[in-house]
């Protein structure tokens, strides 16, 4: 018995292969090509993302985070329009929550443009990784500790030691008959 051959999929497979890809046509850029985040819970980062329109026309752009913690961040200006090769500053902001463990996730930043002179709307888009770092604050930890030792024992060091001059000279004094 021979084995099927599929021509018809190593067709299709073929002509996928040879049409280029729409985020060339479109020339978008985005840089630098990954974000790197560090905070403690509860704390906050922010990193710039530059979007170059490297298009030969006027371009519409997205840029929305994908995730299990893309509520986590926040991105400003969402949605911009550039003209040919504009350049976009987007804010990219990490908050984390207070209550977290400290842990590395993996986060995505979608960057899409939409083509207004193409009339099946067809996109491109980058998808750039984010890495979220939330860390503890150990280096300050023995700091605060011994901030707080010394706050505590300082006072009552100063305490022993001013009740007991007291004392010694409470005793030291002469009483009024000279003895």
């Amino acid at each position: 018995m021979r084995p099927k051959r599929y021509p018809l999929a190593a067709l299709i497979v073929l002509c996928l292969a040879l049409i280029p890809t729409p985020a060339g046509a479109l020339g978008l850029g985005v840089s630098p090509g990954t974000l790197e985040f560090s905070a403690p819970p509860g704390g906050k980062d922010a990193k710039i993302l530059h979007v170059i329109n490297q298009s030969g026309s006027s371009s519409g752009f997205e840029v929305y985070a994908e995730g299990p913690h893309a509520d986590w961040l926040t991105i400003s200006p969402a949605e911009f329009t550039l003209n040919t090769g504009g350049i976009q500053e987007v804010h990219v902001a990490l908050k984390s929550p207070l209550i977290t463990r400290p842990a590395s996730h993996r986060l995505t930043i979608c960057v899409v443009t939409m083509s207004p002179d193409l009339e099946l709307r067809f996109g491109a888009g980058v998808k750039v990784p984010a890495d979220v770092q939330v860390i503890t604050d150990a280096p300050l930890m023995p700091l605060n500790w011994w901030l707080i030792t010394a706050a505590v024992l300082f006072p009552a060091i100063v305490a022993v030691c001013v009740t007991r001059r007291w004392r010694s000279r409470s005793q030291a004094v002469p009483s009024p008959d000279g003895t």
